[in-house]
């Protein structure tokens, strides 16, 4: 089947939680909902993923020019918080990880708990090249193909539109759109088309963030469990609500204390108490701000946490 062939030829696997805003009669946020991809998505997208690969192979053998959808392995620089998170994790990597899309399905197999794997994937995820459009085929990393085009949207995505115009062409199916004067600003294309699809993309998250926090105002001073995702010298960022929102624990919030930022950048340590905030630690947070125009989440531990961590503090 094709589940199998796509885990042969080592695709990335992230099985990523895509938010999705609910709105009402009157076009108001209600709810947010979390999108789970199910067996009828996937059949679809490995058809889809099979008509983009034989569109740029059909260009190919036309010896015509295409605009293929690449994607670069991670450099070495990204891969360092992965890998200092699954040691914190406690998770062993080989001696040469190359990171294999294979390889970091595998890591994903190791997370212990939910939380974990959601982590590493999420770490996994920020490592990765963007991928883009250029007429110079260096493969897809994250698929897994040697060629890969985007043909199925033309619509709606103007690379999948100028893949159409050069099929025409290349097969003789109508006139000559595409003539050899066109054909030399086609990279100039791809890379305008690249930076406008980076900026839709910051659109979305921008609006979607502001939909949820309207939806999530009526939390504000609720206490909620919070893990934590990410740590700075300034503080938390913790995920809520099985995910559906993310915000942030300034430090100054924390307990009193001098707090050192440990050099794998994964926990917060209290120089004098001893106090430990790491990644993945779940804590009971008070909502303490929501805004929509900022898109702005912000939390404070509540007491019963300070009782409950001084306890397990004095019982060392």
């Amino acid at each position: 089947c094709r589940k199998e062939l796509r885990k042969k030829r080592g695709a990335l696997e992230l099985h990523l939680r895509e938010r999705s805003i609910k709105l009402s009669t009157e076009m108001y946020p209600i709810d947010i909902e979390i999108r789970e991809q199910k067996q009828a998505n996937e059949l679809i997208e490995e058809l889809m993923i099979l008509a983009n690969i034989c569109a740029a192979e059909t260009l190919e053998e036309k010896k015509r020019t295409c605009v293929y959808r690449v994607h670069e392995p991670p450099s070495s620089d990204k891969l360092e918080e992965l890998i200092l998170l699954a040691d914190e994790l406690n998770i062993k990597l080989p001696e040469k990880a190359n990171f294999t899309p294979q390889q970091f399905n595998l890591l994903l197999e190791k997370g212990t708990t939910l939380s974990n794997k959601e982590l590493l994937q999420n770490a996994i995820l920020r490592c990765q090249s963007r991928a883009n459009y250029s007429t110079k085929n260096v493969g897809h990393y994250g698929l897994g193909l040697q060629r890969y085009t985007h043909f199925t949207s033309p619509i709606r995505r103007y690379s999948d539109l100028l893949v159409h115009r050069a099929l025409i062409t290349a097969c003789n199916l109508g006139p000559n759109v595409i003539s050899k004067d066109s054909e030399g600003i086609i990279t100039e294309i791809c890379s305008h088309i690249s930076e406008t699809e980076q900026l839709a993309a910051k659109a979305e998250r921008r609006a979607i963030n502001r939909m949820a926090n309207i939806v999530l105002s009526s939390l504000l001073g609720t206490e909620q469990e919070a893990i934590i995702t990410g740590v700075t010298v300034s503080g938390l960022f913790v995920s809520i609500v099985s995910g559906q929102a993310e915000g942030f624990i300034s430090r100054k919030s924390l307990p009193d204390d001098f707090y050192i930022l440990d050099y794998k950048k994964t926990q917060l340590v209290g120089r004098h108490t001893g106090w430990k905030f790491r990644i993945g630690d779940v804590l009971q947070a008070v909502v303490a701000e929501i805004s929509v125009v900022n898109i702005l989440l912000t939390f404070y531990l509540c007491s019963f946490f300070y009782i409950q961590a001084l306890l397990r503090l004095n019982l060392r």
